[in-house]
């Protein structure tokens, strides 16, 4: 009806015929149901051909349901070749998924040995499938490589460049095989100074090794070594065997003995058996 916004004569005319009933647009619809893969639970997803959805929600093979003894036929899949086939041009599409008792429906991954009881030891890389069903078992193909190197020189003391907790470190040296190592961030108490430590990825239990803290290591070996000052003021390289991490502390268990002078951030320069001179550093000034 028209609307009148002032008084006044107005003529309208009005058609003798019947109004035709106008048709609706089928080429926009909506389906709910399971599939082999995808996400369940956002909001609608707008599909706009079959390859689109297959590349989302899994292709048409038959689903397998915890409870069932066959598979089922993919009824989703079907209803969706269906429709675009028949010239439909927009599909809001809706994954329903119920996971069974004690598992999330993800497919899992675990490396280097893919056993799943030895997924929480220390080393193992967990990979999961973004979304649960059957068409998240894939292949994965990783590639790793190295950055560049982030152990450096400064002034004759040793620096580490830019490490993050987290990180996966490979520390080697010319003519041996390296390690990865895993850092950690953690605040020296001695130094008063948020330091980095690096957990070996290959030892059970996992060792430790804390460069910047008492005892300092020595870095670029293999072995965990301390620096010793020996009564002829030469520098002697010893193997240390460390037992518990204790935060702030690290029991050494074989190598020094009580008595031994050990030099703090030794110069990378020196090597062992090298002279030196031990100077006492002056008392500090009151302020």
């Amino acid at each position: 009806m028209p609307e009148y916004l002032a008084p006044g004569v107005y003529v309208e005319e009005t058609s003798y015929r019947s109004k035709s009933i106008e048709g609706v647009s089928t080429t926009t619809t909506g389906m709910v149901g399971p599939a082999r893969y995808g996400p369940d639970d956002l909001v609608p997803d707008l599909i706009t051909s079959l390859g689109e959805f297959e590349r989302t929600y899994g292709d048409g093979k038959a689903l397998a349901f915890g409870n069932t003894a066959k598979p089922v036929a993919n009824f989703l899949w079907q209803g969706v070749r269906s429709f675009f086939e028949e010239g439909g041009k927009r599909l809001y599409v809706v994954r329903v998924f119920r996971a069974s008792a004690g598992s999330d429906g993800r497919a899992h991954a675990y490396l280097p040995t893919n056993n799943q009881s030895q997924k929480n030891d220390p080393g193992t890389l967990t990979l999961e499938a973004r979304f649960p069903g059957a068409a998240g078992k894939m292949r994965v193909r990783l590639t790793v490589a190295l950055g560049q190197n982030v152990l450096g020189m400064n002034e004759g003391q040793t620096t580490l460049g830019a490490v993050q907790a987290g990180d996966i470190v490979w520390v080697s040296k010319p003519g041996a095989a390296g390690k990865a190592y895993r850092a950690e961030s953690y605040f020296d108490q001695t130094r008063a100074a948020d330091m980095v430590r690096f957990s070996d990825l290959t030892s059970a239990p996992p060792l430790t090794i804390n460069p910047g803290s008492p005892p300092d290591l020595v870095p670029g070996t293999d072995r965990v070594q301390v620096v010793t000052l020996k009564a002829d003021s030469t520098l002697s390289y010893r193997d240390v065997t460390l037992g518990r991490n204790l935060g702030n502390e690290v029991e050494v268990l074989t190598g020094i003995q009580a008595g031994d002078t050990v030099v703090l951030a030794p110069n990378a320069l020196l090597g062992d058996g090298n002279k030196v001179h031990a100077k006492a550093l002056p008392p500090a000034k009151k302020s």
